[in-house]
């Protein structure tokens, strides 16, 4: 009961936050990219709590209970894509002086391509915002028995409640408070798994042959360094993400939020990982979908009770703060770049109700996904199998075309659509006969190699008299 009741107290205090932003003074400019005013340390942070969910403490907590430390090497890339992205992109993002990715292709390429585009953004944005509801419902089913499946549709409808009210603002102001409140727990969880391990020279005598290893044979070097291409890509072209560097007041801001970014997790996943690590040791009778529950088990066995429960609510806000920016993104693109251009007389007020209702719409269809996952193939394979077939594909090319004005609009939608069809055929009819066991690596590889390799012959025949 008491667990209960601090989870419930904590939800109070972020729902309150985000829904006190429901009158804010502003039309759909102020919901779509906070009129520009947005603080760089509540951008940085915001990026942070909405590039990781539930789904790193029960994907890769299972990857650091089954495999160890190879758990950490893999979220460390997500530092470095950071460092990348603050020195090369995020500035590159401001200067352009747009709020989204969608009204950046019109600009550039025409309304043609900007639709192809969006209309790609938004199914890949329908599983990617389910991957991150279906192991949040997971954590309520876990903690109090709650149905997976009645938790999917109760916290779907929390999300659709505070993006269709506050906008950009609700968002940003909830991840900053998750931040401290999840923080704060785990910076108390990390030392008490390992004092219950016995100590840190315990648990580096104990642990299993390989467990310390930074790569696996599941996580080779080669997987680590695609995925590290594929967080490049996807924090400096992710919609929700470009959203954010153009809410900020100047180039520096956005500079400066993607460094934060990149500090707090070169330290945080050691943090994360630790009770999932530990469990292997203390609890290592765990298989199948079980392991899943690993970092989960681990913080029950050590924390009290109340703290546990501040624990849940801070993994459970922090999940759907990856699917608030999602949402709102999409709401933000089909307002802005869409019915704005259909309807040019549209008032601001009309785009703005036209905002919050397709939250509302698009709301229902991630939930409606959310259910289907655990017919996919589990929540592992399922992340990673869309990080590498679709990450890329759609981010990759927008992002060379900041950089080069040798890329046009046929280049970039031949790239992005050649690239899903090879990569399915190579996923589905390829991969698991020719290297089942390592399938995995190279999906990635291939995830980013595929349209890398087009991209490349675009420019190099742009350099050529004819060009294209």
């Amino acid at each position: 009961m008491t667990e209960l009741i601090a989870f419930l107290s904590v939800s109070v205090i972020i729902l309150s936050a985000a829904l006190l932003l429901a009158g804010r003074k502003g039309g759909v400019r102020m919901f779509v990219s906070a009129d520009g005013k947005l603080p760089w340390v509540a951008c940085g942070l915001s990026l942070f709590i909405s590039f990781f969910s539930a789904g790193t403490f029960v994907a890769w907590g299972a990857v650091a209970y089954r495999d160890g430390l190879v758990a950490i090497t893999i979220q460390e890339t997500m530092c470095l894509a950071g460092l990348a992205v603050a020195l090369l992109i995020a500035p590159r993002w401001r200067s352009m002086g747009v709020t989204t990715v969608a009204g950046y292709l019109s600009d550039r390429f025409g309304v043609r391509v900007q639709r192809a585009y969006t209309l790609l953004f938004f199914f890949v944005s329908f599983f990617s915002a389910a991957a991150f509801l279906y192991p949040v419902a997971r954590i309520l089913s876990f903690s109090w028995g709650v149905d997976a499946r009645l938790g999917v549709v109760l916290l779907g409808l929390l999300c659709m409640l505070y993006v269709s009210t506050g906008g950009l603002w609700s968002v940003v102001l909830t991840d900053v408070i998750q931040f401290v409140i999840l923080t704060a727990v785990v910076l108390i969880a990390a030392p008490l798994s390992l004092r219950e391990a016995g100590g840190l020279d315990a648990f580096l005598a104990h642990a299993p042959e390989g467990f310390l290893s930074p790569v696996s044979e599941g996580f080779p070097w080669l997987f680590i360094v695609a995925f590290f291409l594929y967080n490049l890509v996807y924090l400096g072209g992710g919609w929700s993400f470009v959203q954010r560097y153009g809410a900020v007041r100047q180039p520096a801001d956005a500079r400066k939020a993607a460094f934060l970014f990149s500090i707090l997790y070169a330290v945080s996943p050691i943090l994360w990982m630790l009770p999932a690590l530990v469990c292997r040791l203390v609890n290592g009778g765990l298989s199948g979908v079980e392991t899943e529950n690993a970092f989960l088990l681990m913080c029950r066995q050590i924390l009290p009770r109340g703290l546990l429960g501040v624990m849940v609510a801070g993994l459970v806000f922090a999940s759907l703060s990856s699917i608030n920016s999602i949402l709102n993104a999409m709401a933000s693109v089909f307002s802005q770049d869409i019915v704005a251009r259909v309807r040019p007389d549209a008032s601001d007020r009309g785009l703005l109700r036209t905002a919050r209702i397709s939250s509302l719409v698009f709301g229902l269809l991630i939930i409606g996904i959310a259910l289907l996952i655990p017919r996919m193939g589990g929540l592992v394979n399922f992340i990673i199998g869309l990080a590498a077939l679709t990450g890329a594909p759609l981010y990759m090319p927008v992002l060379w075309s900041l950089f080069s004005r040798r890329q046009t609009g046929n280049a970039l939608m031949v790239t992005t659509f050649f690239s899903l069809a090879l990569l399915l055929l190579l996923k589905f009819a390829v991969f698991p006969r020719v290297c089942p066991g390592g399938a995995r690596t190279w999906e990635m590889v291939a995830g980013v190699g595929v349209p890398f390799l087009l991209l490349s012959i675009f420019e190099i025949r742009g350099r050529s008299p004819k060009g294209l």
